[in-house]
């Protein structure tokens, strides 16, 4: 498995599945990649603030694998 994709919309629900693919990705070597779909509720802008402020505290977490985002339109 090289990468696990975890979709972030902030809840508690989906920072609960990220700390779990941090648990996967550092079982089997994986990255992460969060995806958020842009939403009229929250500025693109805010959510990239948001995203990074995410990949900074789980970085070290990572046992030196990669987690980066993607914005997505839906």
């Amino acid at each position: 498995m090289s990468q696990i994709i975890v979709g972030i919309d902030f809840s508690t629900s989906s920072m609960t599945a990220l700390r779990l693919a941090v648990d996967i990705a550092n079982r089997t070597g994986a990255d992460i990649l969060m995806a958020w779909i842009e939403t009229k509720e929250k500025d693109r802008e805010e959510a990239q603030q948001e995203l990074n402020k995410i990949a900074s505290d789980y970085k070290p977490k990572l046992n030196g694998k990669n987690i980066s985002y993607i914005i997505c339109q839906g």
